[in-house]
């Protein structure tokens, strides 16, 4: 019986000892949320909705992103690229709409390239050049072409 409790007692300790280690050690480890050291830029280019035609696409596509980057610009920095998924393109109140350009009268483009702003911050404070590109004009019509538009996306990136 003595066996046993001193058993018990050493796993007990052990698993302890074991959780405090971890705790010291994970305690150690920064936030990789919280920003970086880096001053950081934010631009955007916008050379219109129907920029660009990809080959073999059944029409044309804006070229339009933000751009965030070490205001420093000591490079070379490491750079990702960011593409939002596949949604409605436009809306109108509430109402959410699939086509491109936003044509019906008042309807606006959702600004999804916009949603990575937030990680993108925090990605170019810590040394990296982050793009985050549009693609609601291959959302739009992506359903008219066999590959759902991957194509058009990896061209537009």
């Amino acid at each position: 019986m003595k066996t046993r409790i001193h058993k018990y007692i050493f796993a007990v300790s052990f698993a302890l000892l074991i959780a405090a280690g971890l705790q010291t050690v994970l305690g150690q480890v920064p936030d990789p949320g919280a920003p970086g050291p880096q001053a950081v830029t934010r631009e955007e280019y916008n050379f219109g909705d129907t920029a660009f035609q990809p080959s073999n696409f059944p029409g044309s596509v804006e070229l339009l992103a933000s751009i965030h980057y070490p205001t420093a610009l000591a490079g070379p920095y490491p750079v990702i690229i960011f593409l939002h998924g596949r949604h409605a393109t436009c809306f109108k109140g509430g109402s959410q709409l699939l086509q491109w350009p936003c044509t019906t009268n008042g309807s606006q483009p959702i600004p999804s390239y916009q949603g990575y702003d937030y990680i993108s911050q925090v990605l170019a404070s810590h040394g990296y050049v982050v793009v985050s590109i549009s693609a609601n004009g291959v959302n739009a019509v992506d359903n008219a072409v066999f590959d759902l538009g991957a194509l058009a996306r990896r061209r537009a990136g």
